[in-house]
């Protein structure tokens, strides 16, 4: 069997061999034939690469292929490739407005049910409509009897199982109930990298809720007690440890499936029951283990500045280039750090981007106010880029703004307030 994969496809001139069950990924520049469309995985098979026929598709024109129209209506006029991979959520609908490819097999509804509306069908992930049905997974599940597109609530990640509208949760694309009894008990992206340095919103995510007295994740139910469950450790796309009346559980699923990756020498190392910190930088890694820190808690803001609860933990190098541990305590106790700039009750913290371990801790004069990228207290209107904040004096540092200008953005700073009609 293959042990790696690259799925390409392509329009070529080359007959129908054996299929491979697998993903098909991408593909290059058509050459021979253009009215035949071929699905191939460049497989990794005896100790050599060798091309392997997936799936083809007589009569296509791979020029004519673009993605189906995304929720919004919006169709791309150029489509670079069929990008579906076992390594994300990001799944394509291929059509050339007959016929609906979805990770090389064509979309064919069963007999007695409406054919794809090719007009009307939307798409998101693995999740799709047209005026008639609802599709997931290349196949129809359900009636369409009225998805609310303006209202379907996408996720901070990219996940299809789990939506709502303002009427129904969709799990897997089927319609269950009311949206309204949906609890959210949390999301977490498969991109693990510190938050400033994350890409959530277009990555793919974990997405665990309450509904009808059952555990779902990622659409699939969990045997846990609902009154009861509590996530102890979660791991995206590989392993939710979790405890209910019944005990601690541990539950395998994703790509991954509970293999979990040797933790690496990095600043601090979020491990199944601790948090370690390195506190050599000699090649040994010597490590502390943090005492009373529940690691599913432990929030990397970057490789040197993590969260927990209403405490900074900041991983500095000395003057001497000796690794110390410095602890924060921050003002406000359910203050969430989630930029660069964060404002308390009485302080404002300032984590340095470019210089790794770096954190400034000031006081404001009244409270600070952050938007995008100005701030504001009752005396001081700030600015700031990856690694300096700036304070400027002002009259009315609410009323603050940028002016833009041919060459540049201007800070515009008011002697004093005007009032507003």
């Amino acid at each position: 069997m293959p042990a790696k994969h690259l799925f390409i496809l392509v329009s070529l001139l080359t007959a129908f061999t054996s299929a491979l069950a697998a993903d098909p990924r991408s593909y290059d520049s058509p050459y021979g034939r253009d009215d035949e469309v071929v699905y191939r995985s460049f497989s990794y098979i005896n100790h050599s690469y060798k091309w392997v026929i997936y799936a083809t598709f007589p009569g296509i024109k791979r020029e004519n292929l673009r993605e189906a129209a995304d929720l919004n209506g919006k169709q791309e006029d150029y489509f670079d490739s069929d990008r579906s991979s076992h390594d994300d959520e990001h799944f394509h609908w291929v059509t050339d407005g007959h016929v609906m490819l979805w990770r090389g097999n064509k979309v064919i509804n069963p007999p007695g049910v409406a054919a794809v509306d090719f007009a009307s069908f939307r798409a998101y992930d693995r999740f799709a409509i047209d005026k008639y049905n609802i599709y997931f997974d290349g196949k129809r599940v359900a009636h369409n009897n009225g998805v609310d597109l303006a209202t379907l609530k996408m996720n901070q990640g990219r996940n299809s199982t789990t939506l709502t509208d303002k009427k129904n949760l969709y799990l897997k694309g089927i319609p269950l109930g009311s949206a309204s009894d949906v609890t959210l008990l949390g999301e977490k992206s498969w991109d693990q990298r510190p938050e400033f340095e994350s890409n959530k919103r277009n990555n793919s995510s974990d997405i665990i809720i309450r509904f009808a007295n059952k555990i779902y994740l990622n659409g699939d139910p969990l045997n846990a007690d609902a009154d009861s469950f509590q996530i102890i450790r979660w791991y995206p796309d590989s392993l939710l440890i979790y405890r209910d009346k019944h005990g601690l559980k541990r539950h395998s699923f994703g790509r991954i499936v509970g293999h979990l990756a040797e933790p690496e020498c990095g600043i601090f190392t979020l491990n199944e029951d601790n948090v370690q910190w390195r506190k050599s930088r000699s090649d040994d890694c010597q490590k502390d283990i943090l005492p009373n820190v529940d690691p599913e808690q432990f929030h990397l803001l970057t490789d040197r500045v993590a969260q927990y609860q209403d405490n900074l933990y900041v991983a500095k190098i000395s003057f001497f280039g000796e690794e110390e541990l410095e602890v924060i305590k921050l003002d406000t106790p359910d203050l969430q750090i989630s930029h660069s700039l964060s404002a308390g009750e009485k302080h404002g913290y300032f984590i340095r981007l470019s210089k790794p371990g770096s954190v400034l801790v000031f006081d404001t004069i009244g409270k600070l106010h952050i938007d995008n990228d100005l701030a504001w207290d009752d005396r001081y209107v700030y600015t700031w880029s990856a690694d300096q904040l700036h304070r400027h004096s002002c009259g009315c540092p609410a009323q603050a703004y940028y002016k833009e200008t041919e060459q540049r953005q201007v800070l515009i700073l008011p002697d004093k307030c005007i009032a507003e009609n």
